[in-house]
């Protein structure tokens, strides 16, 4: 990493918050930042840092979210076949004591129950995947923007300060939250 600018050769002390860039003394006097807000590299690299720590937190939450709302996922589906093999038990006993000529019925029923639990399970398999790969891309985010968040070295943090910045932003992730029930018809 360059310590110096590459224009004048002088030692970069300011960041020029309008460019995202670390500029030396001459830069900042010169017309191209003229009238650019300017701050001294310790200054902006603690303000950065709350920024960050602010965004880290957002993301901490969001992944708590998620990781809630995969557990609540996961204990319907693991509920599923159980409330199934229940209704199915129901359907034959009640069955078995109607005519020969409901029987059609029965099958026809049984059949419908299994396409429901299918769609039923793969709404909520694609639920629990896109919250998976949701809290794995956090958990690499937190990572990363913790590792920044961290960094000593002023120069290397503001350098790196707008890839970090990025990462630390919360995007929503649309994962349907209504809750499904086998057998609702």
């Amino acid at each position: 990493l360059f310590r110096s600018c590459t224009e004048h050769g002088k030692k970069l002390e300011r960041y020029c918050v309008t460019d995202s860039e670390v500029i030396c003394l001459d830069c900042r006097d010169s017309r191209k930042h003229l009238y650019h807000e300017v701050l001294n590299t310790q200054e902006a690299a603690e303000e950065f840092k709350d920024q960050l720590k602010k965004s880290l937190e957002e993301l901490a939450a969001q992944q708590k979210v998620h990781t809630s709302s995969k557990a609540g996922f996961e204990a319907l589906l693991a509920d599923i076949s159980s409330k199934t093999q229940q209704l199915e038990d129901q359907m034959k006993a009640s069955f078995e004591k109607l005519h020969a000529f409901l029987r059609d019925e029965e099958n026809a029923l049984l059949q419908e129950l299994r396409k429901e639990e299918k769609v039923l399970r793969q709404t909520l398999e694609q639920r629990i995947s896109q919250l998976s790969a949701a809290a794995e891309k956090l958990s690499s985010d937190i990572v990363d923007v913790e590792k920044n968040l961290h960094e000593e070295d002023t120069f290397r943090f503001l350098v790196n300060f707008r890839e970090t910045q990025l990462r630390a932003i919360v995007l929503p992730v649309n994962v349907e939250h209504t809750p499904l029930e086998i057998g609702r018809a």
